[in-house]
């Protein structure tokens, strides 16, 4: 039972720890409301604009052997 009294001993870094994790949730929690659409949009748009430069390159490729 080591790992216990271990366990015992680092309680505070433990509680502590556990705090900064739903401090960090909450800040993420609140950053994706608040962002989250827009990095959506982002999201959607650099993929469209990928999927077209692959179409030209292809295109252009196919056209110029």
């Amino acid at each position: 039972m080591s790992w216990l009294k271990s366990l015992h001993d680092s309680s505070t870094s433990v509680f502590i720890s556990m705090a900064f994790a739903f401090v960090y949730s909450l800040a993420f929690i609140y950053l994706m409301s608040a962002f989250a659409e827009y990095l959506a949009k982002g999201l959607v748009f650099l993929i469209l604009g990928g999927l077209w430069m692959a179409t030209f390159i292809t295109g252009y490729m196919y056209s110029h052997p």
